[in-house]
């Protein structure tokens, strides 16, 4: 229905005495029944424009497909990698359930190590802070 409104007072590109019907699905121009060229299921004014159209229409569909094959491997893709790393992740519980004293027992070392460092952080802090101290007693015994 839409499309009869749009056409309502336009004239065909061919025939000006005559009411336009459809308009070109390629190029837009407003053509009569006796000059419209079907092809598609769609209104052509021309047998170029229906060429064209139909030409252009398997190249969307050309360029669709190829988008759906590329969506569906990266679905794939995807989906494979999820599968990986819920393997990793099931494998990293059946060796914690096997050697759980073991695991434990390496975790409390780094978290002793982690200590330390934060401990030899802090004491460079107090060298550093203890070394300004001199370098200001210096400069006030200097002047």
């Amino acid at each position: 229905m839409a499309a009869k409104k749009s056409l309502s007072g336009v004239v065909c590109l061919n025939h000006p005495d005559r009411a336009a019907t459809a308009r070109c699905a390629t190029c837009a121009k407003p053509v009569c029944a006796e000059c419209s060229v079907l092809g598609g299921g769609q209104v052509f004014c021309s047998v170029v424009c229906r060429k064209n159209g139909l030409e252009s229409a398997a190249a969307v569909d050309g360029i669709m497909q190829t988008k759906k094959r590329g969506d569906f491997r990266r679905r794939v893709m995807t989906l494979v990698k999820l599968i990986i790393l819920a393997a990793l992740v099931y494998g990293g519980w059946v060796y914690y359930s096997r050697n759980r004293a073991k695991v434990d027992s390496k975790v409390k070392d780094v978290g002793s190590k982690v200590k330390s460092i934060d401990i030899d952080s802090k004491a460079k802090g107090a060298v550093k802070q203890i070394d300004k101290g001199f370098e200001k007693l210096d400069h006030s015994v200097k002047n």
